[in-house]
């Protein structure tokens, strides 16, 4: 049985995945054998694919002006985002997307799902 299990006081922001221009194939993307060794062996590749990842997401620093454009266009994004993946239930969108500008508070980033059938 797949389930997913959420507590929260409030309603939070369900961003996309961090660094997702990173990931070829979304959610489904994986390091293959030969890139987990190169991470291993050249420290400095690692490093550049770290620098990599932390600088899209401090990239969307201007997301947090209250009103700008950016904050705007980022909120229309995640509201559809949140949307489809609520499947459209109008019950969970009112309970769970939240009333307030993105950015108010931390983000929750959506993890991948798990394969489990537990």
């Amino acid at each position: 049985m797949k389930r997913l299990i959420s507590f929260n006081r409030s309603p939070n922001w369900i961003t996309p995945e961090f660094s997702e221009s990173l990931a070829a194939q979304g959610r489904d993307t994986k390091f293959t054998a030969e890139e987990i060794e190169r991470f291993n062996k050249d420290k400095k590749y690692f490093l550049e694919y770290r620098k990599k990842v932390q600088n899209t997401g401090s990239s969307s620093f201007p997301l947090y002006y209250n009103g700008s454009d950016l904050q705007e266009q980022i909120h229309e994004k995640v509201v559809k985002l949140m949307r489809e993946r609520l499947g459209g239930n109008e019950d969970l969108c009112e309970r769970l997307i939240p009333k307030f500008p993105v950015g108010c508070k931390r983000f929750r980033p959506f993890l991948a799902h798990s394969d489990r059938d537990d």
